[in-house]
């Protein structure tokens, strides 16, 4: 993710508490320079050599999230299962 690339500029933040857990906010510059917004999901890339790289995680495959599965799943098949069910009812 980051190989070789040089750093154009730093950026400090401190660590906060949220809740049981720690957190960084991202400044706007970050924000803006990886499209992020609210809901986007980031990854981080944890080198050996201690640097951690931050991109924007785009979902490639596959539904979001489990209800987009079950909207895909019954969009595609609702017919076919109403068939079915008229099958097994007396």
């Amino acid at each position: 993710m980051y190989g070789n690339a040089m750093a154009s500029e730093y950026i400090r933040r401190k660590v906060t508490k949220i809740g049981n857990s720690h957190g960084v906010t991202l400044p706007s510059k970050v924000m803006d320079h990886l499209d992020l917004g609210p809901g986007d999901e980031v990854r981080f890339q944890i080198g050996n050599d201690g640097r951690v790289a931050l991109d924007k995680h785009e979902e490639t495959s596959g539904p979001a999230d489990g209800n987009d599965g079950y909207r895909l799943l019954m969009d595609n098949y609702e017919e076919s299962f109403r068939n079915m069910r008229k099958r097994q009812d007396p």
